[in-house]
């Protein structure tokens, strides 16, 4: 199970992969000035590194320290609110996500959350990749727009966690199953054997 403040070596690989390392501050896919592990520079940190300032490895480790950190803690509350806490690929995609987006990213995707939180996984990948998933027509989400190697790390993410819960559900059943059979088989021992002591009762 995934803990808090412990962030998996792959995690940390996928996002330096996904997010590049950068010594100067430069100007993301949004425009915002950013530097480091896609690190989003604060109002004072601009004022130390304008665009193509060159930041010191120092600041950048503590950054993504940091960075990262945020975002797996926030990763694994949101996967263990969805009874997902045990997938550790899931809680390692979330966390990408949370690091992408901020920790704020269900209110940006209310409909894929609660599509999450119902088990609904079809529609919360539709959610995260359709502007409107009923009316497809109107193209990809701006998410998808901008990042779509992000955005399919994530629908991946999902298509494993809903065969993940599958699986569970199907031992969940086959236990039952078996314990019905058990049961059944006990019962019919024990009037077997009350059969048995009835009829040396008559002899």
């Amino acid at each position: 199970m995934a803990e808090k403040g412990k962030p998996t070596p792959q995690f940390m690989k996928h996002l330096k992969s996904r997010e590049g390392s950068v010594s100067k501050s430069y100007l993301d896919s949004l425009g915002k000035l950013t530097g480091g592990i896609g690190h989003l520079l604060s109002e004072e940190e601009k004022r130390l590194y304008p665009k193509g300032a060159n930041i010191p490895e120092e600041v950048r480790t503590e950054w993504i320290q940091k960075d990262s950190l945020k975002a797996w803690d926030e990763a694994v509350n949101q996967a263990e609110s969805l009874g997902a806490g045990e997938s550790g690929e899931f809680v390692e995609a979330l966390a990408s996500v949370n690091f992408q987006m901020g920790t704020n990213w269900k209110k940006k995707f209310p409909s894929a959350w609660k599509a999450l939180e119902s088990g609904d996984y079809d529609e919360a990948i539709a959610q995260v990749e359709y502007v409107d998933p009923r009316k497809k027509e109107k193209g990809a989400s701006a998410w998808k727009t901008q990042t779509p190697v992000r955005v399919a790390d994530f629908v991946e993410a999902i298509g494993e966690l809903k065969s993940y819960k599958e699986n569970i559900a199907y031992a969940a059943r086959d236990e039952i199953k078996k314990n019905a059979a058990n049961t059944a088989f006990d019962n019919m021992e024990k009037v077997n054997e009350e059969s048995d002591v009835n009829i040396d009762a008559i002899k």
